[in-house]
Parts: structure tokens; sequence; C-alpha cells
């Protein structure tokens, strides 16, 4: 998709509340799926204007639901063997990365102790 224009307001109909989860949205880079009931609400006219401006916009007709009702059985991961795996792949990386193997170790060893201290390092999604 293309950059979104400087110039791009979004239209008057939409509540405050409506145009903040559409800028959150654009900058989380996650797509919008517009719904509403059949008729004149401008659902088309947004999903045009957000389309035009380089934003991943649909209306709900254009997209196919999958409804997943039947519980299926769930494993537990071993969250000792995916810190072990975890840290072996950094460790790969860091191998790759810096000529001096002792260098490499030592950064290693700080993320590790770091992980471990928390936790959820494991499950956060990745952020720059």
């Amino acid at each position: 998709m293309k950059k979104i224009n400087g110039t791009f307001e979004l239209p008057d109909f939409l509540t405050p509340e409506q145009k903040s989860d559409i800028v959150s949205a654009i900058k989380e880079g996650i797509p919008i799926l517009v719904d509403g009931p059949q008729g004149p609400t401008g659902k088309t006219t947004l999903v045009t204007l957000l389309q035009d401006n380089g934003v991943q916009a649909y209306e709900k007709w254009e997209c196919q639901t999958i409804v997943l009702n039947k519980f299926i059985k769930y494993q537990k991961h071993d969250r000792k063997e995916n810190r072990k795996y975890r840290a072996e792949a950094l460790y790969k990386c860091l191998r790759e990365t810096y000529v001096d193997y002792r260098e490499a170790k030592k950064t290693l060893e700080m993320v590790y102790a770091f992980v471990e201290r928390d936790q959820s390092l494991l499950t956060r999604p990745y952020q720059e």
C-alpha cells in the first residue's frame, strides 16, 4: 500500500472515538474492517477514502468470515524448553554477529539474565 498522504482528513460524520480508532489502526498497521447497517451510512465512502490514502480498509461484505466453535485440544508448551530454544537461537545469531566468541557469550549471558528477571519478555511481541 502507498504511504499515507500528509493532508489526509477523516470525514465529519465519524465520532471522535471512531476517528481515534482509525488513527490508532493506521499507526499500528492494522487493517480496518468497516461494518454497519445496510443503507447510506458512509461505509463505502469511508473505505474508499481510506484506500485512496494508502490504508488497508475493507467493507465487511468484501471479507470472508470463518467461525471456529469447536474447542481443540491445547498442548502446553514447556517454558524451560522454549527459553532454551530462544537462548540457543540468540546465541547462534550473536555468534554470527560477533567475531569474538567471549564477547558473544558475555552478551548472551546478560540477555539471558535479563529475561530470567522478566519472564513476560518471552511472550511479549517484539517492538522497535
